[in-house]
């Protein structure tokens, strides 16, 4: 987790970009997520708040924890959500 967590709360700052740097910044997440085994996430517009006070917290007392808890949840929201689909799909199987 904190190599995803470290990658965009690094490059936000240095990707040469004038409009994109977030959707940069939650790729190369997603794409380290990914390469460490774990799901994808979607950072929900309605947690934009959570989102920003976090960079905030890293960029201000180099504390990434804010940034940990929110990508934590939604790497476990992500595991939830994929166990119940699986879960549907087996009683669905067990009721042929």
């Amino acid at each position: 987790m904190v190599i995803g967590k470290f990658t965009n709360s690094f490059c936000i700052p240095i990707v040469p970009l004038p409009d994109g740097n977030g959707r940069t910044g939650r790729l190369l997440v997603n794409l380290e997520l990914m390469k460490a085994g774990y799901p994808p996430i979607d950072i929900k517009f309605a947690d934009r708040v959570s989102y920003y006070n976090a960079f905030d917290e890293y960029h201000v007392k180099h504390n990434l924890a804010a940034m940990e808890k929110l990508f934590a949840g939604y790497v476990n929201a992500r595991l939830d959500s994929y166990l119940k689909m699986l879960e549907i799909s087996k009683i669905q199987e067990d009721s042929r």
